[in-house]
């Protein structure tokens, strides 16, 4: 979920001299099997114990992952690095580039300790699996907007190696923009879906909570990509 669902680290081009799903798949054959970034996620969880529906919420919002000033019931970062060698010639060539992402999701985990009634317990393992995919689409709408901008760079041809360079950080500066509408119109779509989660029903329709969820800031282009996006 945008909004307590997904964090957004936008990486680092480190030029020196080293320089879901479905709609994943498609992309990923579109753009070709060469350009497909290696990613890693590591999975962290906070623990919630109940009792009851209303109880695991106020404990989400209460010790769910921090975002921008508040907190969610899910985040998840993505930290990619761009590797390559820029050799010049007639045409200055991208050569061995690769696209590398590390993402690290958080997510809430029910404590081995909690007692829930049947009802509670079957709201939550059906909760749990909708912030997951949620987090997992998030992800897999980066990786696509990943290996778009990898094919893309690699076609590039630029006389100047400096100007290949910028040329790159454009590319996927126009990649992340493209990536944040993909990002917003499922995060609007899934709002929906989330005030219709029965332990969200059960738990008082939302009447208590302050976190949304949509919240993500555009990413600083060139060095660093910062952004963010989180269940909320």
């Amino acid at each position: 979920m945008h909004d307590r669902c997904r964090k957004r680290r936008f990486g680092r081009l480190d030029w020196g001299f080293l320089l879901s799903l479905a709609g994943l798949a498609a992309m990923l054959m579109a753009v070709g099997a060469s350009a497909r970034p290696i990613s890693h996620t590591v999975v962290k969880y906070y623990t919630i114990t109940g009792p009851d529906d209303r109880s695991l919420d106020v404990q989400m919002a209460r010790f769910g992952p921090t975002h921008r000033g508040g907190h969610a019931y899910a985040t998840l970062a993505a930290d990619p690095t761009f590797k390559g060698r820029l050799v010049p010639g007639r045409y200055c060539r991208l050569e061995h580039f690769r696209v590398d992402v590390r993402f690290v999701m958080t997510l809430p985990r029910l404590s081995s300790q909690a007692r829930l009634s049947s009802h509670t317990r079957a709201r939550w393992r059906r909760f749990a699996a909708f912030v997951r995919h949620h987090e997992e689409h998030h992800r897999a709408i980066w990786l696509g907007c990943l290996a778009r901008g990898e094919a893309r760079a690699r076609r590039l041809h630029v006389s100047d190696c400096g100007q290949l360079d910028q040329a790159v950080s454009e590319v996927f500066a126009k990649e992340w923009a493209r990536c944040e509408k993909l990002q917003d119109a499922f995060d609007m779509a899934q709002h929906v879906l989330l005030k219709r989660q029965p332990l969200i029903v059960a738990a008082g329709k939302l009447g208590h909570r302050t976190a949304l969820l949509h919240a993500h800031s555009a990413p600083a282009i060139k060095v660093n990509f910062h952004g963010g996006s989180a269940v909320r």
